[in-house]
């Protein structure tokens, strides 16, 4: 069973996308944030009745009512030596979330590409959240039937897509071609 550590871009992409974090529950397995990332996650885009797009606050206790999602703590010096060294190179949160990853054997989340480099030179196995979801199409019909409402909503909700030159690009864009106008 896989154990996964989440930096907060993935997290916040995938609460977007499925409307919260119930569906981690289909993978199996833990889930795992760094209090550094998680301390990102303040507010999510909603979209009004109108067609636009409001900030708001995000409720902590409803997040870990829907799946609980562990918040990690760095610990000890080896942990915080390589969140030291590693915030050279990326942001606190992803660099805390990458550590954890690191130290105890999860493998780390993240559309983050210098973050993702990171992991790989670290040798941390990593997926990013669109991988998850194509994963996720897979775990029964009703998931690849919804999937690209899913993508749409983070496309518009958490403003994510994949660069041009990302692996997954060319299946981004597949779903969303998808969408019933």
């Amino acid at each position: 069973m896989t154990g996964y550590c989440l930096d907060f871009c993935s997290l916040l992409n995938l609460y977007c996308g499925w409307g919260g974090i119930q569906e981690f529950s289909a993978f199996g397995g833990s889930w795992a944030i760094s209090d550094t990332a998680f301390d990102e996650f303040k507010y999510v885009r909603v979209q009004q009745p109108d067609g636009s797009l409001q900030n708001t606050p995000i409720d902590r206790a409803t997040v870990m009512s829907q799946y609980p999602l562990a918040v990690l703590a760095l610990s000890g010096p080896n942990e915080i030596a390589t969140f030291t060294q590693l915030t050279t190179e990326i942001d606190d949160g992803e660099a805390a979330s990458l550590t954890i990853a690191n130290h105890r054997g999860l493998t780390f989340v993240s559309d983050d590409r210098p973050a993702l480099n990171a992991a790989a030179k670290l040798s941390v196995p990593s997926v990013s959240s669109i991988h998850l979801l194509m994963n996720w199409a897979t775990l029964n019909p009703s998931n690849a039937a919804a999937l690209p409402g899913v993508v749409k909503n983070i496309a518009t909700l958490a403003s994510f897509q994949p660069s041009r030159n990302s692996p997954y690009k060319v299946w981004w864009d597949g779903v969303l071609s998808n969408l019933s106008p």
